[in-house]
C-alpha cells in the first residue's frame, strides 16, 4: 500500500514530502528489489519560524504551506542535481506524501449488515456498507474538529476486518451468510494543503504517480510489516507543533487523536523564561544525549549562564 513496489532489480526513484505540524520535510530516494532499504539521495527540512505566542490555527496552516512550497523549491534547485548526478536517466515515477497533525485526521468506523434469512454477499452489499461507513465518519468528524476555509478532503481509505457470520475472510464477495461486518478507515486533510500538493506535483513531478497518506495510517502499516503478531499498540508521532497518537487493537485503529503541544511548547517555555532566542534554546536542547541527560530547569539555568 505504501511502498514503491520494483521488479528485475530496476532503480526506482521517488520524491518523499512530510508535512508536519511545524515543518516540511523532502527527500529524494531510489530502491530497488535487490535492496531491503532505499538510498537517501537527498533530504531537507524547513521549519515554520518560532515565536513566543501560538497563531491560530489558519495562520499556522497558510504558515505550513508555505514550508511545503519553500521546501519543494529546495528540492528542485538542490535535490534534482544531486539526482541527475547519481543518474542522468533517472526520473522520479512516485511522489509519497505524508501528512500529520493537526493538519491529518485520521477515523475509523465498524458497521454491519444483519438478515434472519441467508443471504449472498455481493459487492453492492459491501459498497452500501462501506459507503455507511463513511457517512458516520463524516458526521463524527464535523461534530468534533475545527473547520477550514476549505474543509477536508479525504485522501486515504482502507477497508479491513472484514466478517462473514463473525469468522474473517479477505474475500466476501460469493459467500453466504445472515450476518457480514466491516471496518473502514478514512484519512482526511485540509484541501489548503492538498490543492498546494497537487500544485507542486503538477510542476515538479508531474508524470509521477502521487499518493498521498496521513502519517497515522503509514505508521500503522509500516508497524504491520515490521511485526506481525502485535495485537495491541500506541503509535505516537512528536512534532514541533503537536503530538500524535494511535491506538490500534488487533490491526484495527481504535481512536487517533492530538494534542497541541510539541518540541516547540518546551522551546516556548524556556523562552519565556530566560528571554533568551529560540536559535540559543533549540542548540542547546540538540545537544541532549542519552547519556547527558538535562531537565527543563537545568536547560534554562545553562542558557541564562551562556
Amino acid at each position: 500500500m505504501f511502498g514503491f513496489g520494483t521488479s528485475a532489480n530496476k532503480s526506482l526513484f521517488g520524491a518523499l514530502i512530510d508535512i508536519s505540524s511545524g515543518s516540511v520535510g523532502v527527500s529524494i530516494v531510489v530502491t530497488s528489489s535487490s535492496v531491503t532499504a532505499p538510498t537517501i539521495l537527498y533530504s531537507n527540512r524547513i521549519y515554520t519560524r518560532i515565536t513566543e505566542h501560538d497563531f491560530s490555527k489558519e495562520d499556522e496552516l497558510r504558515r505550513i504551506r508555505e514550508a511545503l512550497f519553500s521546501s519543494c523549491l529546495l528540492l528542485s534547485q538542490e535535490g534534482f542535481p544531486i539526482l541527475q548526478k547519481y543518474d542522468s536517466k533517472a526520473k522520479i515515477t512516485h511522489t509519497f506524501v505524508t501528512c500529520s497533525a493537526p493538519w491529518a485526521y485520521t477515523l475509523a468506523q465498524h458497521v454491519q449488515y444483519e438478515n434472519d434469512i441467508r443471504f449472498k454477499i455481493s459487492e453492492n452489499i459491501i459498497t452500501d456498507l462501506v459507503q455507511s461507513a463513511i457517512a458516520d465518519i463524516s458526521t463524527k468528524f464535523k461534530d468534533s474538529t475545527f473547520a477550514t476555509k476549505e474543509g477536508f478532503e479525504s485522501v486515504d481509505q482502507i477497508t479491513t476486518d472484514i466478517k462473514v457470520n463473525d469468522y474473517e475472510v479477505t474475500d466476501p464477495i460469493g459467500l453466504s451468510g445472515t450476518l457480514v461486518s466491516l471496518s473502514h478507515t478514512v484519512g482526511l486533510v485540509p484541501r489548503e494543503i492538498v490543492s498546494g500538493i497537487h500544485e507542486i506535483h503538477d510542476k515538479l513531478f508531474r508524470n509521477s504517480k502521487l499518493s498521498i497518506h496521513t502519517n497515522i495510517l503509514a505508521m500503522s502499516t509500516v508497524l504491520q510489516k515490521l511485526f506481525k503478531t502485535v495485537e495491541h499498540s500506541c503509535l505516537i508521532h512528536v512534532s514541533n507543533e503537536a503530538t500524535e497518537f494511535g491506538v490500534y487493537a488487533h490491526n484495527l485503529l481504535i481512536e487517533n487523536t492530538h494534542i497541541s503541544e510539541g518540541i516547540n511548547t518546551f522551546v516556548r517555555d524556556i523562552m519565556q523564561t530566560t528571554k533568551k532566542p529560540s536559535t540559543d534554546v533549540e542548540s542547546l536542547m540538540q545537544s541532549y544525549t542519552e547519556k547527558s541527560h538535562t531537565s527543563t530547569r537545568e536547560l534554562e539555568d545553562q542558557i541564562e549562564k551562556q
